[in-house]
């Protein structure tokens, strides 16, 4: 004589499926402007950013460098690539400084190099620590 117990997750999935839709299509339309101007700046950053989400962060660094590559002094490709080379596997710490380096160089005083400033710091604070190692107690 109640509401089923879990109504929330029918909408919760139907929602996400609404926003996986609505991705591919908005993945559709980049690839579209990219096909008639594939230097757009614009597209080229949303573009790297929803491949990224998805997984397919190979795709995501060929849109980013396009940017770097059209714009150099753009932060926020600078800034997205550094992530492309943390999610490596290994994580490549010194690749994503090198990127991250490049935001502080382009914009200095920007929101994005405050960031940059805290996960550099972060970084350099995770590779101070010592590593966990075997003990030889027993």
């Amino acid at each position: 004589l109640g509401l089923p117990a879990d109504t929330a997750v029918p909408a919760a999935m139907e929602a996400s499926q609404a926003s996986a839709t609505d991705s591919a299509a908005r993945q559709a339309e980049l690839e579209a402007t990219l096909a008639e101007s594939p230097e757009d700046v614009a597209a080229n950053l949303e573009l790297g950013v929803l491949t990224f989400n998805d997984g397919d962060v190979e795709r995501a660094e060929q849109l980013w460098t396009t940017v770097t590559e059209v714009d150099p002094t753009n932060p926020q490709a600078w800034f997205n690539l550094g992530f492309v080379h943390l999610s490596e596997d290994p994580p490549d710490v010194e690749a994503a400084r090198a990127v991250w380096q490049r935001v502080l160089d382009v914009a200095p005083e920007s929101d994005l190099a405050a960031t940059v400033r805290s996960h550099l710091d972060a970084l350099a604070a995770s590779a101070a620590s010592p590593s966990p190692s075997p003990s030889s107690e027993g």
